[in-house]
């Protein structure tokens, strides 16, 4: 009985790493994603915020242009997944 329970523990460290490691990719997955997003944003918007820095606007300024749309992008996927996760 020992030994099969030490069997099945094993195979859920086993299953347990695996998840870690999947777990892992998908959050690069993700990061990456984030990334090219806001590059995108970033060259999307390059002559506006030229002119907005012409015109006197601060960096934070500029840096809240950004994150307010990220702002809405995380709160949406928060009301979409606290639900589903509650």
């Amino acid at each position: 009985m020992d030994a099969r329970i030490a069997e099945f523990y094993e195979e859920e460290a086993t299953v347990l790493q695996l998840v870690r490691l999947f777990a892992g990719i998908a959050i690069f997955i993700g990061c990456l994603g984030l990334y090219g997003l806001a590059a995108f944003m970033v060259a999307r918007k390059t002559k506006e915020i030229g002119i907005r820095k012409t015109l006197g606007a601060t960096i934070p300024g500029i840096l809240w242009l950004f994150g307010k749309e990220y702002a809405r992008l995380i709160v949406a996927a928060f009301v979409v997944a606290a639900p589903l996760a509650w």
